[in-house]
């Protein structure tokens, strides 16, 4: 648990890094010169923050729905005789959704 919480906050860092870079690349190139205030800089990073932010979290429910039916239909349902077969993908990440309302 602890190094998936590592690996998302260092790919989040990674990514928020990048978009600031594009974001302020393309600053420079619309103002045409290579000064860029501190405000124009803060303001690239903040963005970037919440871009990084929601596509990790688009990616790991992208994820969730991917391998999560196939692992909950063949190791869950085989494991353990009270679990039922799920049909759609939407059932496992609203299962995902109330688990995490209910453990925040």
């Amino acid at each position: 648990m602890l190094l998936m919480i590592i690996i998302t906050m260092t790919a989040q860092k990674v990514l928020e890094n990048f978009i600031a870079e594009q974001i302020i690349k393309n600053e420079r190139f619309s103002n045409g010169t290579e000064n860029v205030d501190m405000q124009t800089i803060q303001s690239a990073y903040g963005t970037a923050g919440v871009w990084s932010f929601f596509i990790l979290t688009v990616a790991v429910y992208l994820v969730l729905m991917l391998a999560g039916k196939w692992l909950w239909n063949t190791v869950a349902v085989n494991m353990v005789t009270v679990i039922k077969p799920i049909d759609s993908v939407f059932q496992l990440v609203g299962l995902a959704i109330l688990v995490k309302l209910i453990l925040y």
